[in-house]
């Protein structure tokens, strides 16, 4: 079986709209989420216009092939999507990549990996470093360990009565039911790797080696513990053609701010897109 094959069965559960248009527009979720994360932000013409792609990464929503720990590396999960796009004949398209957290850092290594023609990203929620298993995602090592447990109910009190859980309780209430949430889903335990591995990740090896990051870039910084404002802007920052927005977690607030001003920022720094055609 060729690397290409291989990707596209980690990434068989994804979602392809109007395959014929002449640009790309690649949705990555976030830890723990699946593609209707992206999907349920962007919606209307600009999900008429382009040719858009959702997948779910492996161990993620409708995805049930889950694999080794290193198949949890971004480079891997970077991989796995260019195998898909490949595969879906969509490589030669012009590409635009709206990420969150995971996806944010996974869009990075597609850019560095040079292999798609990169216009324009969309980083949404920041949440890795150059640093393994930082603070703020230290949290979901603690839920890994919990999903694992033989105990499920012994696991979840433990959880809640964890520093890190109370803290995020206090900060971002939403967050925490979400990550509480987690014990109950299907195949909670077989899936926990991703729990544990993903945070493991670095998005980058200094915070200046993102100026390799050519296409023009939107952070934007959402609220939560998880996702802390000092990094979003420690990313526009360095990142060679980066623009920093903070936003509401607000759904409708978020969706304005992607569909407009990433598409606005790109276009206005590429001249390749007519802002135009991306509103919604």
């Amino acid at each position: 079986m060729s690397s290409d094959e291989t990707a596209h069965l980690a990434c068989k559960s994804y979602e392809l709209r109007n395959s014929d248009a002449a640009c790309l527009l690649l949705l990555l979720h976030g830890i723990g989420r699946d593609r209707n994360q992206p999907l349920g932000i962007l919606r209307g013409r600009i999900l008429e216009r382009y040719a858009v792609l959702a997948p779910d990464a492996r161990a993620h929503g409708e995805n049930d092939l889950v694999g080794t720990a290193s198949d949890f590396s971004f480079g891997r999960m970077a991989a796995d999507v260019t195998g898909l796009i490949r595969t879906l004949g969509q490589l030669e398209k012009p590409v635009y990549v709206l990420g969150f957290d995971m996806g944010a850092a996974v869009a990075l290594r597609l850019v560095l990996m040079n292999t798609l023609d990169v216009r324009g990203v969309c980083l949404v929620s920041p949440a890795h470093c150059e640093a393994p298993v930082p603070s703020n995602l230290r949290v979901f090592q603690e839920l890994a360990r919990g999903l694992q447990g033989s105990n499920v109910s012994d696991e979840l009190r433990r959880f809640v009565a964890s520093p890190r859980y109370r803290e995020l309780t206090s900060s971002t209430p939403i967050q925490a039911k979400w990550l509480v949430d987690q014990f109950h889903a299907p195949d909670a335990a077989t899936r926990s790797i991703r729990f544990w591995e993903i945070p493991r990740n670095i998005a980058y090896s200094t915070p200046p080696s993102l100026s390799r990051v050519d296409p023009p870039a939107l952070v934007v910084s959402t609220p939560g513990r998880m996702f802390p404002k000092d990094l979003a802007a420690t990313w526009a920052r360095n990142l060679k053609r980066g623009h920093l927005v903070r936003e509401s977690d607000d759904r409708a607030t978020l969706r304005r701010t992607v569909v407009t001003d990433v598409l606005r920022t790109t276009g206005a720094l590429t001249g390749s897109v007519n802002r135009r055609r991306w509103i919604a």
